[in-house]
């Protein structure tokens, strides 16, 4: 399911990072990831539906600090889950599950769906910042 969320043309056209070489790669990191000790890997639910779920949230723990970086199910796009889904980590990161170092994500300019739903979970903007070549911006919450 993940992995056909990530393959997905609008997902990719907003996604950093290349698409997974295969399924095979992608399973790979998915497990990793899932049993990484440090950071988080969130999926969410709405109305309690496993079979339905409306995307993850990631926070990656790196030399620049706790990464967040977010993927709404394509069928669930427009819906406001991506906002759900960050006041959702926002209150686990309020709880104190990663401890006091801030929050951070770098959106693509072009992304303002992506930028409104950080800004309605309170994130703020930082600065303005060039990503392999994308105009992108750092938004911090702590």
């Amino acid at each position: 399911m993940v992995y056909e969320w990530i393959c997905d043309p609008l997902t990719r056209a907003s996604s950093f990072g290349p698409p997974p070489a295969s399924y095979a790669a992608h399973e790979a990191w998915y497990m990793n990831r899932i049993t990484a000790k440090s950071g988080a890997y969130l999926i969410f639910y709405p109305d309690d539906t496993p079979e339905n779920p409306a995307g993850q949230v990631r926070v990656d723990d790196r030399d620049e600090g706790l990464v967040v970086s977010i993927l709404t199910a394509p069928a669930h796009r427009g819906k406001g889950y991506a906002s759900e889904m960050l006041q959702i980590l926002v209150s686990l990161y309020g709880q104190g599950l990663f401890g006091k170092r801030p929050l951070r994500a770098w959106i693509m300019n072009q992304n303002a769906a992506s930028r409104r739903a950080f800004e309605a979970a309170g994130f703020r903007f930082e600065s303005s910042t060039d990503i392999a070549g994308i105009p992108s911006n750092l938004y911090i919450y702590n």
